[in-house]
């Protein structure tokens, strides 16, 4: 074995779309975009978050990267993989140090090897973001991007494994809350090390043709936008709890209609009022004959408790709190047909049967509720703010979460039609 093969024994998870550098009022543009786009010169150029470089320790030493996005604390999914990589950027001490020197050099090496995209150089790009004048742009070459054939996650917990894809459990690991990018060594973590480098030999999971999309002049912009985006409100749990009041409040006939055709209840009349945070139930929906309980997740999952000392080991939540609420007599009685619900973004997967109680719980997806009231719109023209509410519900209709690498995707566009 080579000096060489030797030393790349590590594989580094680049976490990309975090969204704190996006959510500037300078509009900046993500460095991490150009990790999915070829350059014009027919190369493929990774850069590593958050700064575009390693501490010196690293050097040499990785030989795949993998580009994922966050779905919570303990699940990632994977994007591509990069590999036979040659490395731009070697940092040797502290890189606020030499940030002056390594900007320079890589804007020769941009002019040097014409690395454009769309026919604009890739500093000209990125010219209006903050801190350009010191910024580095590219840390690897890859000569290879690929992406995966079906969904491959890599979770810290034992996940919902009925999710469709490849799971990749990583035990006695835990992701980094806030730095974007992990690395994994057959020496410090070699359990992890195997299952990651496992996962990226294993064929039938990857592309055989690498990944090779150039970016295009002529794509038509996302220009939506709403006041719910405006007040950065896109992930608020209790925004969209109050709209679903709204909405559910607005059309008692339509609502008895959503209950039939999403929630699959029949013949619920409508009569009914809809309750925010009795007994901290995000919504209770009753008349005189039945009742509906949803929880509403956006990015959390299940507020666990504890876990019982039963041969099940399932966990006290707050689904097992409200389902006993409800069902207590005190509170509603036999007569009453009881239902219950969480509703979730279809990208934050829950494993509803880790908790005590969840078997009497339905999951709903997003992407169910947006169907519905897309395809009923026309009953909803008289209702104001319908159309923001159908919007706020579409983002969260996609299996990834994927609104800042748009966001991201529709900056760089706009900069490289603005400099052209």
């Amino acid at each position: 074995m080579t000096e060489e093969k030797e030393e790349k024994k590590e594989i580094l998870l680049n976490i990309m779309y975090n969204g704190k550098y996006l959510q500037s009022a300078n509009q900046n543009i993500g460095h991490e975009i150009i990790n999915l786009f070829q350059a014009d010169n027919g190369n493929n150029y990774i850069y590593v978050l958050p700064y575009g470089c390693m501490a010196q320790k690293h050097n040499g030493k990785i030989k795949t990267i993998l580009l994922v996005t966050r779905h919570n604390a303990s699940l990632l999914e994977v994007l591509a993989k990069a590999e036979n990589l040659e490395q731009i950027i070697k940092i040797k001490g502290s890189w606020k140090n030499q940030k002056d020197n390594i900007h320079k050099e890589q804007k020769q090496y941009i002019e040097n090897n014409n690395i454009t995209y769309g026919g604009v150089r890739l500093n000209d790009i990125m010219e209006e973001n903050e801190s350009n004048e010191t910024a580095f742009y590219i840390t690897f070459k890859a000569e290879r991007i690929v992406k995966p054939k079906k969904r491959i996650f890599i979770t810290t917990a034992n996940e919902n494994t009925e999710e469709k894809g490849y799971w990749c459990i990583l035990e006695d690991v835990k992701f980094a809350r806030q730095s974007p990018k992990m690395y994994f060594s057959n020496k410090s973590n070699a359990g992890a090390y195997k299952k990651l480098d496992d996962l990226i030999q294993k064929k039938e999971l990857w592309e055989n043709e690498k990944y090779s999309q150039k970016v295009s002049t002529n794509v038509k912009l996302s220009t939506e936008n709403n006041f719910i985006d405006i007040i950065k409100k896109g992930y608020d749990e209790l925004c969209y709890s109050n709209l679903f009041q709204y909405i559910f409040s607005a059309k008692k006939n339509m609502f008895s209609k959503f209950a039939k055709d999403v929630l699959e209840i029949e013949n619920f009349s409508d009569d009914y009022i809809v309750e925010r945070e009795t007994y901290n139930i995000d919504l209770l929906i009753r008349n005189g004959q039945q009742v509906i309980v949803i929880e509403n997740k956006i990015k959390s999952g299940i507020n666990g408790i504890c876990k019982n000392t039963k041969e099940d080991d399932k966990i006290k939540s707050q689904l097992d709190d409200y389902y006993k609420y409800v069902e207590d007599e005190k509170n509603f009685s036999k007569q009453y047909d009881k239902h219950y619900f969480v509703f979730a973004p279809n990208y934050n997967i829950i494993d509803l049967k880790k908790y005590d109680n969840s078997g009497k719980y339905k999951l709903i997806k997003y992407s169910k509720i947006y169907d519905f009231f897309d395809n009923n719109k026309n009953e909803y023209e008289d209702i104001p703010y319908f159309q923001e509410f159908l919007y706020a519900l579409k983002k969260h209709t996609k299996d990834v979460d994927n609104h800042n690498d748009i966001e991201a995707e529709n900056r760089f566009l706009k900069a490289i039609l603005k400099a052209k």
